[in-house]
């Protein structure tokens, strides 16, 4: 094997991981819009939960306003009829039936109170969720308008490495591609590494000495025995240590 190969595999890796750190990039920013949508829709639940809540309080707020109506009507009905009775036991009965109207309403005055006050809590409540709701929604919006152009770059970037991705790893042997690219997925990036002085810069292990002897011939391939990755050697690496 001669170094022509080992020079395709680190070209072939730096393309590679210049891709790999701009795909991540865009990953990393299509999650974060990913996460502000699945907050924007967790707190649309809230928003929806507490409408129908506002909706259900306004329901019995009307129906209550309407009995009460109801009941001043007929308390000002038994009032005018009151005033039309001479007899004494007609007269008591009428009076026993206006007061209960009147307690009745009491309670029923009481009872939208309560309700008033509910419906306050949540309208309040209501406007704080929907404004919280309303910025994640810019924030979302805002995110999607940064980045959009970033995203494009990036993938055009990446675009404009393909043909030479592809063109270097032609020249490759395809048992050798394959195990290159495996070890590049498996090993986050990062398949051909030098040895310095015996010792592999991927994982920092010691190679074995007669296996550290094959690599610095240069005729076959070899990899680390603790990470896998391909290893390579040159001279000036090992002098260059040394000093």
């Amino acid at each position: 094997m001669d170094d022509s190969v080992i020079d395709t595999l680190v070209n072939l890796q730096e393309i590679d991981r210049r891709n790999r750190e701009r795909t991540l990039k865009i990953e990393e920013l299509q999650k974060t819009a990913a996460d502000l949508e699945a907050e924007r829709t967790a707190k649309l639940v809230e928003v929806d939960s507490i409408q129908a809540d506002a909706d259900s309080t306004g329901i019995q707020r009307r129906e209550l306003e309407a009995i009460l109506q109801d009941e001043e009507n007929r308390l000002k009905d038994r009032r005018m009829r009151l005033t039309r009775i001479r007899n004494d036991k007609e007269l008591e009965a009428a009076q026993r039936e206006i007061d209960g109207l009147k307690e009745l309403s009491s309670r029923h005055e009481e009872e939208l109170l309560t309700i008033l006050e509910q419906g306050e809590s949540v309208d309040g409540g209501l406007k704080a969720i929907q404004e919280e709701h309303q910025a994640i929604l810019d924030r979302g919006q805002a995110h999607a308008t940064e980045t959009k152009g970033q995203v494009e770059a990036l993938g055009k970037e990446i675009e404009a490495e393909q043909a030479e991705r592809e063109r270097i790893a032609g020249q490759l042997k395809p048992n050798i591609r394959k195990r290159y690219e495996t070890v590049f997925s498996n090993r986050r990036g990062l398949a051909v590494v030098e040895m310095i002085r015996d010792i592999c810069k991927g994982c920092n292990m010691a190679v074995p000495p007669q296996m550290a002897n094959e690599i610095r011939k240069g005729q076959t391939l070899h990899a680390c025995p603790s990470c896998q990755r391909i290893l390579f050697w040159r001279i000036d690496s090992d002098e260059a240590s040394v000093g």
